[in-house]
């Protein structure tokens, strides 16, 4: 579509147009639109610009100026017009495209000459040209956008003495978070009006549902108003929220006195459904007024969406009103944000229609993943589940954790949340990937439990699968115990115990079995051969323990893994997961040690007790589920000597439990280390004395 470019043509309206001919602006709004949002490369806009002018002035536009933000201006068409000649107003729709050379932001607008005469904030207002503006975000990292849409039209007159409340019903196509803050109205060359006001010291609107209250109007009849309000879109990328675009709308008020006081609607609460099921809730109002009658409607995106729109029909009427809201929610509607539905009551009142508003948001979130199932496959899991109801559904994120927490979700509840301990492992792409294979599910006797949620469109995540769980089978050996039993830089002793592989097959790993001892220092790697048992015709071979002598346990940490042969040594069968003893070491500050351990072990361990030597025994005085205990209340310069013994266990409850290790010895001296506090000081000068006084 061309552009029609017109540098000089609002000069030239400014210059000829009579004032008699230019007093017809009311009310105005810009929406701008991405044309082909599947595409990023290309950057073609729609702009769709309502206007609402006074019927009865001569002026008209057919045509109305835009400035696209980027330095470049068209005259864009009126593709749409229609008159109310009962309120003296006319709507035109104005729509036109624009191609966008690059990325970035873009302030859209257009600046026409004039307001109607006598508005009652805004000076002078048949010399003030009328303007609004739209913010364009053209940028790759946070998508395609669609700016605001109003539901409500700007055209809601006001009772002298009554209270106005108005809602725009803006709503937003790509689910971007809306907030609402007023404005003011904007004149020549778009800058702020001088000397405008705000319609009287109790207007406000509600930042998240838009309402707008001006209680209660004063002035005469026929007397008019201007108002503005900005309506901005948020959106969460890489988990900060970004303004990725707004809309200002400028709508004007008019008084009339009225005998009328407006009706009362019921607030309905904010609720929450799952995709596929039905809402169904009753709205009332009341009319205090008697002799009048009361009208009930709905406005919002739940009644735009395609397919399954909702519904709203008033079901008995007169002073007191009743009406249903229905809607059969579908997948389509899955979305991060909620919906906001907006409910009017209206009375019958004359001149003025009075009405109350109620706003309620429900959210729409996905079913779980149903029939999941994990079984063991040789040193791994193999996870299945039934493909998502939604088949908008574009993968599915896997959650895990050892041992199970018995989680159930709450009503709505999303995700996997962290308090239950389980941790992202990994995703699938596409709506029939149901299956994954989990390579790191590879200690024996651990159980490993999973839980899979639905994914769509902008990472938003459906209601959990149930829990499920599996025992890794003891197709290799696992080290049970790790425990330092002499504490010295060169004497020191650790002693090793592990489980034989009783789950392995036989068949395809026949025996003679010998177990060969590797050892490591620190917590990971496990390469020096130090013992080789002997061999044994059966699984249960009877060697699985070792006593390690002359090692430095008191510097330095020790990790272990044991190797299982087959075929009397000629077979390779696999090596356990490496576990390491528990390394403590302290911190020392005023009074007091911090006593910390590092360890690796493939089981977990829940519970460690801290012991400090009291001169003749280990004494416990403490316990911690953490890697570190504080230990108070202590005399500088006295030196204290601790080790810790951890609890543990594998899943399987076949595997001997507790697993019970010790620690090294370590000791530490509390010294204070802390920097006093900077002194405050204070200097009085006394001239007559004279004397300096400090404080």
């Amino acid at each position: 579509m061309p552009g029609r470019k017109y540098p000089l043509l609002l000069l030239l309206l400014v210059l000829s147009v009579p004032h008699a001919l230019a007093t017809h602006n009311r009310t105005g709004e810009i929406a701008v639109c991405k044309v082909d949002p599947s595409n990023p490369a290309d950057l073609e806009y729609e702009v769709t610009v309502i206007t609402y002018t006074k019927l009865s002035a001569p002026a008209d536009r057919p045509e109305l100026p835009l400035d696209w933000g980027d330095g470049t201006f068209d005259s864009i068409p009126r593709v749409d017009l229609y008159d109310d000649t009962a309120r003296d107003l006319r709507r035109s729709t104005y729509v036109w495209r624009h191609v966008y050379a690059g990325p970035g932001t873009f302030i859209l607008s257009f600046n026409d000459p004039n307001r109607n005469d006598g508005v009652e904030n805004i000076p002078n207002s048949v010399n003030v040209p009328f303007c609004v503006k739209t913010m364009l975000l053209i940028n790759p990292a946070t998508g395609h956008n669609c700016s605001v849409r109003f539901q409500n039209p700007p055209v809601q007159d006001a009772c002298l003495g009554s209270p106005w409340i108005h809602n725009p019903v803006a709503y937003d196509t790509d689910g971007d978070s809306l907030s609402y803050e007023v404005s003011v109205c904007l004149g020549l060359d778009c800058a702020p009006i001088p000397g405008y006001t705000f319609p009287g010291p109790n207007y406000s609107i509600d930042p998240t549902s838009g309402t707008i209250i001006w209680d209660a109007p004063t002035g005469g009849q026929g007397d008019e108003y201007n108002i503005a309000f900005t309506v901005k879109e948020w959106r969460k990328v890489n988990g900060v929220w970004i303004n990725v675009g707004w809309v200002m709308r400028d709508m004007q008020i008019t008084l009339f006195p009225c005998e009328n006081e407006p009706p009362v609607i019921s607030q309905p609460l904010d609720t929450c459904v799952v995709a596929g099921t039905l809402l169904q809730l009753g709205i009332s109002a009341t009319d205090p007024d008697a002799g009048q009658s009361v009208t009930l409607s709905a406005q919002g995106q739940p009644m735009l969406v395609n397919p399954s729109p909702a519904t709203f029909n008033q079901t008995s009427g007169g002073q007191s009103a009743a009406g249903t809201f229905t809607w059969p929610t579908h997948c389509a509607h899955v979305r991060a944000q909620p919906y906001q539905i907006t409910f009017f009551a209206q009375d019958n009142g004359h001149p003025v229609n009075l009405v109350d508003i109620a706003t309620m948001n429900v959210r729409v979130v996905a079913p779980p993943p149903f029939d999941p199932t994990v079984v063991p496959v040789g040193p791994a899991m193999e996870l299945n589940w039934s493909p998502s109801v939604c088949a908008n559904a574009t993968g599915y994120a896997i959650y895990r954790r050892n041992g199970a927490y018995g989680y159930v979700p709450g009503h709505c509840e999303t995700g996997v949340p962290a308090y239950t301990g389980y941790s992202y492992l990994a995703s699938t792409s596409g709506v029939g990937a149901t299956n994954y294979l989990d390579v790191t599910a590879n200690v024996p006797g651990n159980e490993y439990c999973y839980m899979v949620v639905a994914l769509f469109a902008g990472g938003v995540e459906s209601i959990a699968s149930e829990e499920f769980c599996a025992l890794q089978e003891r197709q290799l050996p696992l080290i049970t115990h790790v425990s330092v039993g002499v504490t010295d830089a060169a004497s020191g002793i650790d002693t090793v115990r592990w489980s034989n592989a009783y789950d392995l097959d036989t068949i395809a790993w026949p025996g003679p079995y010998i177990f060969n001892l590797y050892r490591g220092t620190g917590f990971t790697t496990a390469g020096e051969l130090i013992w080789t048992s002997a061999s044994h015709p059966f699984l249960a071979h009877p060697d699985t323990s070792f006593i390690d002598t002359g090692l430095d346990t008191e510097s330095q940490a020790h990790v272990y893994r044991v190797e299982l042969l087959g075929a009397d040594g000629e077979q390779v069968v696999g090596s356990s997961v490496p576990a390491s003893s528990v390394f403590i070491a302290t911190d020392p500050a005023d009074e007091q040690l911090t006593i910390t351990w590092t360890h690796n072990t493939p089981w977990v361990n829940s519970l460690y007790e801290v012991y400090r030597w009291d001169g003749a025994d280990w004494a416990l005085i403490g316990s911690s589920t953490t890697t570190q205990y504080l230990d108070t209340g202590l005399v500088n310069g006295e030196e204290y000597c601790y080790l810790v013994r951890s609890t543990g266990a594998y899943g399987d409850p076949d595997v001997v439990s507790p697993l019970l290790n010790y620690s090294q010895e370590t000791c530490g001296i509390p010294i204070d280390l802390t920097p006093p506090c900077v002194p405050q000081a204070q200097l009085d000068n006394d001239c007559e004395a004279p004397l300096n006084t400090l404080t």
